[in-house]
């Protein structure tokens, strides 16, 4: 007889229990290994975002400074040669402008493909910002990397890019800088190849400069950088300094009264005194000027308004030159209105002196700006005028009081037929227009002779009257008259 043994209910649940728990460690164990893949997938992703550009896919500037740091040792340690190659994008604010950008980032993904292409696995490529590209070219003398950055030079020549209905012509400036166990730092190469770079540009873009240290070009570069922290330093130390030259009048029509220009002097830390023409362009070139134009603003009326009566009874004008970049911007234009409502400053005692060349480069802004000032009572002068050429036909769209004859013409007045041509036609011209005459760079008193004999109103120079400070023009003229 067979016994059949079964199972009671109790020991049926049991081994329930048991597969299903097995069930359940067996998703844990599946979930926690789903959720390391996961956190190593998102540790790749973000070691990769800390080092790559999220765009084109290149490293990054940090990443590559790395490779740099790399390179750099190596020169010093073991005397290897490489070269660095800067690469900035020739009118790509144009491109933006008229693809928009989502063209722009197309157009940089498709370089940067382009630029792998021509270049070695073993190369660095790196974007660095904007449209700016680089690549590091470890173990290659200069000579090889010339021709590798040539033949990438060739192939954007050739290459066009298509967007939509559009189809440009692309091209880069480029800066090749060998990297050898002579170079300081990281910073000092990235800032040689920067030179290189812009200096391609000057020279008139879509062409490759090798970086060359005693670059009479680059050394003023680098001079202007220097210029540039020390302007900025000056600005934060308030140590810029107003100085004034009289303008005197020779004519019967000239209005009586102070009248003069102001300048401006930058001082250093330890007393010396600089000239604009040492410091002004690399202040054009590094955006400086909008905050030098309003610091000149801010400094003159606060001084005007604290002389003691009766300075601004007998000042006539003070004359304040304006920067290119200011005359175009519109903040500047509230700035200055702001500026001269709440200063105290009689806005008829200011005249603001703008260059021909800027008005004419910068019309439809420049006539905004005299109008509206013009409509609180400011007054307006061209400086260096004649220099056009072209002169005439602007003057009817702008409301300008005064004409500054360009010192040019005026150097050698008295000997030269056509420069006093050139002064008597100007004049005349003026005359008919209800604009008075200033004779810039005045030399000598037959020169103000022959200027007084052609009619014009003002004479001006270092002859006449040597710049000195704002605050001692201000004193002379605050005295009482015969004291």
């Amino acid at each position: 007889m067979t016994v059949i043994e079964s199972q009671s209910p109790h020991e049926s649940e049991n081994v329930d229990l048991r597969e299903q728990l097995a069930a359940t460690v067996r998703a844990y164990e599946e979930k926690l290994a789903e959720l390391s893949r996961e956190k190593r997938i998102l540790e790749i992703q973000l070691a990769r975002q800390a080092t790559h550009d999220e765009l084109t896919g290149l490293l990054n500037r940090k990443a590559f400074d790395s490779h740099l740091e790399y390179a750099l040792d190596a020169a010093r340690d073991h005397g290897h040669t490489h070269a660095l190659c800067y690469l900035d994008m020739d009118q790509f604010k144009l491109v933006n402008e008229t693809c928009g950008h989502r063209g722009g980032d197309e157009l940089l993904i498709q370089v940067s493909d382009l630029l792998q292409e021509k270049m070695r696995e073993t190369d660095v490529i790196a974007r660095l910002g904007g449209d700016e590209l680089a690549v590091l070219l470890p173990r290659c003398d200069m000579a090889e990397a010339e021709r590798r950055v040539k033949a990438f030079h060739r192939a954007l020549q050739a290459f066009r890019f298509t967007w939509r209905d559009r189809t440009l012509q692309v091209t880069a400036s480029i800066g090749l800088v060998p990297l050898t166990a002579h170079v300081g730092s990281v910073a000092q190469l990235l800032s040689a190849a920067d030179h290189a770079c812009y200096l391609a540009k000057e020279k008139g873009r879509n062409r490759i400069q090798v970086y060359q240290e005693d670059d009479a070009a680059v050394v003023q570069r680098q001079g202007e950088m220097s210029w540039a922290v020390r302007i900025q330093k000056t600005l934060e130390d308030d140590r810029f300094c107003l100085f004034t030259q009289s303008v005197q009048p020779i004519s019967e029509r000239a209005t009586r009264g102070v009248y003069f220009e102001v300048l401006l002097r930058l001082v250093e830390e330890d007393g010396r005194i600089h000239m604009p023409n040492d410091f002004l362009r690399a202040a054009e070139r590094y955006g400086l000027m909008r905050s030098i134009d309003r610091w000149v603003v801010s400094e003159c009326v606060r001084t005007l308004v604290i002389q003691p009566p009766p300075f601004l009874d007998l000042l006539s004008t003070c004359s304040i030159n304006l920067s290119p970049v200011s005359l175009g911007d519109e903040s500047f234009l509230d700035f200055l209105e702001e500026e001269i409502a709440t200063s105290g400053v009689p806005p008829r005692k200011l005249c603001f002196e703008i260059t021909e060349t800027a008005a004419i480069e910068n019309l439809p802004q420049a006539r905004k700006l005299l109008q509206r000032l013009s409509a609180r009572g400011i007054r307006f002068a061209l400086d260096d005028f004649g220099t056009g050429m072209a002169s005439y036909g602007y003057l009817r769209d702008l409301p300008v009081q005064y004409l500054k004859i360009d010192a040019r013409f005026i150097k050698d007045i008295v000997t030269d037929p056509l420069d006093r041509a050139m002064v008597e036609s100007i004049h005349q011209v003026s005359e008919v227009m209800g604009i008075q005459t200033v004779a810039e760079g005045v030399p000598s008193h037959a020169a103000i002779e022959q200027l007084r004999a052609l009619g014009v109103d003002y004479a001006q120079g270092n002859w006449i009257s040597p710049p000195r400070p704002l605050t001692d023009v201000c004193s002379v003229g605050a005295r009482p008259r015969g004291g």
